[in-house]
């Protein structure tokens, strides 16, 4: 399988709901599957397009970017919370 293109248009399909997509994306474990089965070949992708293809934007962040960034943003705010405490 090289990918999962949901159906999106169907109102029917519980793919229609954003949250849904979004849980499957963070439920595959890229760097599993990579590790797995790429034998160092293989790197995660977070877009359809790869880097030698074109179509492909450097600009768009992988789920590991945009979890870094949460954990960040979730640290600060029990670090302001805490301090409101004292």
């Amino acid at each position: 399988m090289e990918g999962l293109l949901p159906d999106t248009l169907n109102s029917d399909s519980v793919l229609a709901d954003k949250r849904v997509r979004q849980a499957i994306e963070y439920a595959i474990d890229r760097p599993a599957i990579i590790k797995a089965l790429g034998h160092g070949f293989w790197k995660p992708l977070n877009q359809l397009a790869t880097e030698k293809v074109c179509g492909y934007n450097p600009d768009i962040p992988g789920r590991h970017i945009i979890r870094k960034k949460l954990n960040n943003y979730w640290q600060k705010r029990v670090i302001l919370a805490a301090s409101k405490r004292s």
